[in-house]
């Protein structure tokens, strides 16, 4: 009798999705780190809340992200609550993960695991527990993905993952790495019209101006500070 048994294929994606997005939050949430860290955690813990500077590159689009989020009435402390960014953007980065193997054709219980191998990577788990930047370079690299797909499908326009590459240029300028293979699979697609592409561009540069953050909120001091060598 079990063998004929059948889940209505709404309760398959509703449970699927609970897996890849409740499950590791869950998880994370247990597991993060409940207060100050060390190194780059401390900088970003303090910088974001602060609207600070953070070490080269500067980081604007995860210092102004993280200021909108500190400002939520989360938790005990603002170290915390950047902690817990890290997490929900992990999160959300396996949830475009899940969506584009789901893209791909693969079968919904394969794109559970694979998903889920990946979010207790020991690598990732860590970045998701604390505040770093990854979590973020995650996400924009899986969006990108994400949206060429949805593109390929007819369901979301080309600018729309211009303006992905874009923000994660802003962030974490390793999404470049991505930028070959991309530009690979658009034209093994087909090859956009010219009024398609224009419209790309300024998609892919206007976020190029959260830049301008860094020169707008530094101080004098620490602009000469930034040159500054160590006697040897």
């Amino acid at each position: 009798m079990l063998n004929r048994v059948r889940v209505p294929a709404r309760w398959q994606r509703y449970l699927s999705w609970a897996l890849v997005i409740a499950g590791p939050l869950i998880v994370y949430y247990r597991t993060l780190l409940p207060g100050i860290g060390y190194g780059d955690t401390a900088e970003f813990q303090r910088v974001s809340p602060t609207l600070g500077l953070a070490h080269i590159t500067g980081y604007p689009l995860y210092t102004l992200l993280g200021w909108l989020w500190s400002q939520l009435p989360l938790g005990s402390s603002a170290a915390w609550r950047m902690n817990l960014f890290s997490a929900v953007l992990a999160v959300l980065a396996l949830g475009t993960l899940y969506g584009s193997g789901r893209r791909l054709g693969q079968r919904r219980l394969v794109t559970v695991v694979s998903t889920l191998t990946f979010a207790f990577s020991l690598t990732f788990w860590l970045e998701a527990t604390h505040a770093e930047v990854y979590a973020l370079a995650t996400l924009l690299l899986s969006a990108l993905i994400y949206a060429l797909l949805r593109w390929r499908a007819g369901d979301l326009p080309l600018w729309a993952a211009a303006l992905i590459l874009g923000l994660g240029l802003a962030h974490h300028r390793t999404i470049l790495l991505l930028a070959p293979g991309a530009l690979l699979f658009v034209l093994l697609t087909r090859r956009p019209a010219w009024p398609e592409l224009l419209r790309c561009l300024p998609a892919l540069l206007l976020p190029g101006l959260l830049y301008l953050y860094i020169p707008l909120q530094a101080q004098p001091w620490a602009v000469s500070y930034t040159h500054l060598t160590l006697p040897t």
